[in-house]
């Protein structure tokens, strides 16, 4: 007679660790841009966003975060550049990665006529 034996561990923990993904990321004026860190580990990574060492608050559709972890922002502006870290902590430790976001204005191409009409 074949015997199975199953173990189950119920403290078994994992540190978190955080894909890899772009540390440089440009975006445009009003567009949506996503700030990727996808995390893993066991239990499963509690993630925080800092902007500029200051913890975001995700309240309203400014700010959404993926169930593993990455940001998106919508209707991003001027002053949301600078540099964001991705903090993710479970009982078994924690780890950070930052991603720099750096924020266009439109460009418009103006011709020697337009130039002029606005003097």
């Amino acid at each position: 007679m074949l015997t199975e034996r199953f173990y189950f561990f119920r403290n078994c923990s994992v540190p978190p660790s955080i894909e890899d993904g772009p540390t440089v990321v440009a975006a445009t004026v009003n567009s949506r841009t996503l700030l990727s860190c996808d995390t893993i580990g066991l239990p499963r990574p509690q993630v925080r966003w800092e902007k500029d060492g200051r913890v975001i608050r995700q309240a309203g559709a400014r700010y959404v975060m993926s169930r593993r972890g990455s940001l998106q922002l919508n209707d991003v502006q001027v002053n949301d550049s600078g540099t964001y870290r991705c903090v993710a902590e479970n009982s078994a430790g924690s780890v950070s990665r930052d991603v720099r976001l750096l924020v266009h204005g439109t460009t418009y191409a103006l011709s020697h006529s337009d130039m002029c009409s606005e003097l």
